[in-house]
């Protein structure tokens, strides 16, 4: 499972940088199981290979709201948009996208190599 984890941080980083023209030092994978965690803001994408029996969830989660929006108005100016000056629905339809992209782009690897993932579109919390 970590070559698929790796995968998916390898395309969460590279989208970041491109769509954020943002610089990433450094990304680490670690287990980090908070069933509990809170997030001011979070997408929560469900995935699943049915065959396998798999299935779990793709968060994207911020625990500050401003960091958020950072986010969504940096990948909005990058694209040619005006800048996100709330956390409504433009940005969060942006975080949408963003994480649509992370995971259609790592879900396209990953079927390469045989692991036959489906996504749900994201959910807002």
């Amino acid at each position: 499972m970590t070559k698929y984890l790796s995968i998916l941080a390898d395309h969460c980083k590279n989208n970041f940088e491109e769509m954020t023209k943002t610089k990433v030092l450094k990304v680490i994978i670690k287990k980090d199981e908070r069933p509990n965690e809170i997030y001011a803001i979070a997408k929560v994408l469900p995935y699943g290979d049915m065959n396998k029996n798999i299935q779990g969830n793709f968060i994207l989660g911020f625990t500050d709201e401003h960091m958020a929006l950072l986010v969504a108005s940096s990948i909005a100016t990058t694209a040619g948009l005006p800048a996100v000056t709330e956390m409504g629905e433009v940005a969060s339809d942006i975080l949408g996208e963003f994480i649509n992209i992370i995971m259609g782009n790592a879900i396209t690897e990953w079927d390469k190599l045989g692991f036959r993932v489906r996504f749900s579109p994201p959910v807002s919390l």
